[in-house]
């Protein structure tokens, strides 16, 4: 059967029976748009395919959660802010414990540096970013 032509409905509705061939056009249809929003929260490419594929994995898994009530790319884009988030939160906890490690051993450019720029010192821009609100953190430190 041929999927591209179909409307959404009868599209998810093939979903919902596990036929892959709907699920891959599915999949064809929203792709892009979760790539770009995952990309948008996690700026790496890799990160962002990670958490587009778990999303896609998510949102097949539980269509029968979706009421139908807005649009089915919406309640899709949901599921991959979500996920995004989720692996910005578990990169941001391995990146601090690898931080801690490297803040025990400067490197001779660290040194250079911090003797070059010394109103750039990082002590005092970790200090500047811890004083404001998570969420700009974050976009400051994705930035």
């Amino acid at each position: 059967m041929n999927f591209k032509e179909q409307h959404i409905d009868e599209l998810l509705h093939a979903c919902k029976k596990q036929d892959q061939k709907a699920q891959m056009e599915l999949y064809q249809r929203y792709h892009k748009n979760t790539y770009h929003a995952a990309y948008g929260i996690l700026k790496n490419r890799d990160d962002a395919m990670v958490a587009m594929q778990e999303a896609f994995i998510t949102a097949f898994q539980h269509l029968d959660q979706y009421s139908g009530v807005g649009s089915f790319g919406g309640w899709l884009r949901k599921i991959v802010v979500r996920k995004s988030i989720e692996t910005y939160h578990q990169n941001k906890k391995l990146i601090h414990n690898d931080q801690l490690e490297n803040k025990l051993d400067f490197s001779e450019t660290q040194k250079e540096f911090e003797t070059s720029f010394p109103e750039l010192h990082p002590a005092t821009l970790e200090n500047a970013l811890n004083q404001i609100h998570e969420r700009y953190q974050l976009v400051l430190k994705l930035y």
